[in-house]
């Protein structure tokens, strides 16, 4: 019955310390001095670690995940400028490349203290953690990146070329069965 079905939702959960910690976000706008007005969600304790949206620009996509890493990590994410609720002047949308995007990035972290943190980047934010380890390897724990169009960004092809050795091409020829 539905009126017995009804209490049950509203007695409190019990949660532990850490998951309370997790549960708590914080949701800010955070104003850089290159001009942009950044929406960002904080949440948990621990180690930083950034989730940096893809094409869409909404932070929105990575809610689970945040929910999933908060126990263990603080967790940063933010719609990309231009995009959703982060506002942007025409300049920081102008020739806008992986480079550009990895300095408005830092100077976000600079405004939040956050000195070192791993970054996750899928797609063009994959991208944009690229050129964050490329452009500011000191302030990049690790990066975890999904589906990278790695030909956009040209001066990475010679970072990515593997020896002879690790080309998958070369290797699947020599392992092939002579007939």
């Amino acid at each position: 019955r539905l009126e017995t079905v009804l209490p049950q939702l509203d007695q409190p959960k019990q949660l532990s310390s850490k998951n309370r910690m997790a549960e708590m976000k914080s949701i800010r706008r955070v104003e850089t001095d290159d001009g942009i007005s950044w929406y960002v969600e904080q949440s948990g304790s621990g180690p930083h670690i950034v989730l940096v949206a893809s094409g869409e620009g909404d932070c929105h996509s990575f809610q689970g995940l945040a929910t999933l890493l908060s126990p263990t990590y603080t967790v940063t994410t933010f719609d990309m400028p231009g995009f959703s609720r982060t506002i942007a002047p025409p300049s920081a949308l102008e020739y806008l490349t992986p480079a550009k995007g990895a300095e408005q990035i830092i100077t976000l972290l600079d405004k939040l203290h956050i000195t070192r943190a791993t970054f996750y980047g899928s797609s063009s934010g994959g991208l944009f953690a690229l050129a964050l380890m490329q452009n500011y390897e000191e302030r990049v724990e690790r990066i975890f990146i999904h589906e990278v169009p790695m030909h956009a960004i040209g001066e990475l092809r010679d970072w990515v070329d593997a020896p002879p050795s690790e080309n998958g091409k070369i290797v699947a020829k020599n392992c092939l069965p002579m007939s």
